[in-house]
C-alpha cells in the first residue's frame, strides 16, 4: 500500500524578545510503502522531505533564525496486539524505527547528499483494565532512542515536549541545553548534537459513567464515554557528544539540563470512533507555581 502524508506546522515560541508569530515553522512530506504480515505485524518504509525554520537562542541568549531542509529514509516495524487500535483498553504495541537522514539545504545553501547520520528509536505502550474495576484503565508508555553521529538539522527529532510527550513543555521545547539559555531555544548549527532520549508516561483513565445499567442512548449516552485522566510524564534528552552519558544515578536523572517532568489531569472523549478529543492541564516545569504550564487540546491519544 502507498501513502503520502503532507504536514504543515507552526509553533509560537515563548522566548524573550520574540515577536508575535515569530515562531517555528515546519513542512514535511512523507511518502511510504507499507505491508501487513498477518494481523499483528506491519512494516512501513519511506522517505521524508522536510523544510524547517526555527527561532533559536545562542550561548549568550541572542535570538536568530535557523533554516534547513532534510531528506530522511525511515523504516519502522510494528507489533500490535490491541483490542481496539484507536482507543485501546487492553493489549500492547511496539514500534522499532531505523532512520538515515542528512541535510540537503542549510541557510540558503544546497547540499546534495552531504554528511548523513543514522538513528534508532523504540516506542512501547501497554494498556489494561484494573482487576475487578471495569471503569479503570491503566496505560503506560516507555520510549527511547539515540543518534549515531551528529544529527545536524535532524537532531530536534528527539527533543521532548508537546501534547504527546512531556506535556508541561511546548512542542520540542525540551532540548539538551535547557533550561539555559532559554527553554525551547536549542540551536542545531552552533554545537554538534548527537542526541539520545528516554520518555516514560503513565495514565489512569477513569470512566465515571461506565456502568452496565446506564443507558447508551440520549443524554446518558452522551456522557457515558467521558474519561477523567490523571497523568505523569518524565523524560530526558542529552547530547552524547557532551559530558553526559546515560546513567541510572540520581544526579543524571535529576539534573535540570534536558530533564522534564509533567503531571496533571484532563478529559478524554472518543469522536467518530477514530479520534480522541483530549483536554489536558499540565504542571511540573520549574517555577511554574499554581498556574498550568500548558493547556493542551488534541485529537489523538497521548500514547
Amino acid at each position: 500500500r502507498f501513502d503520502n502524508d503532507l504536514r504543515v506546522e507552526w509553533y509560537q515560541d515563548l522566548l524573550p524578545d520574540a515577536d508575535l508569530f515569530e515562531g517555528d515553522f515546519r513542512a514535511a512530506n512523507f511518502a511510504s510503502l507499507s505491508r501487513a504480515f498477518g494481523s499483528t505485524l506491519r512494516w512501513v518504509g519511506g522517505a521524508e522531505l522536510e523544510y524547517k525554520s526555527r527561532v533559536v537562542a545562542d550561548s549568550v541568549g541572542a535570538l536568530s533564525r535557523e533554516t534547513g531542509g532534510l531528506l530522511t529514509f525511515i523504516n519502522t516495524g510494528f507489533l500490535t496486539m490491541l483490542d481496539n487500535p484507536f482507543n485501546p483498553a487492553r493489549g500492547s504495541r511496539l514500534a522499532l524505527t531505523l532512520g538515515n537522514g542528512g541535510t540537503v539545504y542549510e541557510q540558503g545553501s544546497v547540499q546534495a547528499f552531504g554528511t548523513r547520520h543514522n538513528w534508532v528509536e523504540g516506542r512501547t505502550a501497554f494498556y489494561r483494565h484494573l482487576p475487578g474495576y471495569r471503569q479503570f484503565i491503566a496505560a503506560v508508555r516507555l520510549d527511547g532512542g539515540r543518534f549515531f553521529g551528529p544529527g545536524g538539522q535532524n537532531a530536534d527529532r528527539f527533543f521532548l515536549g508537546g501534547p504527546r510527550s512531556v506535556r508541561s513543555y511546548g512542542f520540542r521545547q525540551l532540548c539538551p541545553d535547557a533550561p539555559a539559555p532559554a527553554i525551547g531555544s536549542c540551536p542545531l548549527q552552533e554545537t554538534a548534537l548527537e542526541p539520545a532520549y528516554f520518555l516514560a508516561s503513565a495514565e489512569l483513565r477513569l470512566s465515571p459513567f461506565e456502568f452496565p445499567w446506564m443507558s447508551s442512548r440520549g443524554v446518558a449516552g452522551f456522557f457515558k464515554p467521558i474519561e477523567l485522566v490523571p497523568f505523569v510524564d518524565y523524560g530526558k534528552v542529552w547530547n552524547l557528544r557532551g559530558d553526559e552519558r546515560f546513567s541510572p544515578s540520581r544526579e543524571f536523572l535529576t539534573d535540570g539540563h534536558g530533564r522534564g517532568l509533567a503531571f496533571g489531569g484532563g478529559l478524554r472523549y472518543p469522536l467518530f470512533t477514530v479520534f480522541t478529543l483530549r483536554l489536558d492541564l499540565a504542571y511540573g516545569r520549574p517555577g511554574g507555581g499554581g498556574v498550568p504550564d500548558q493547556r493542551l487540546i488534541d485529537l489523538a491519544q497521548a500514547f
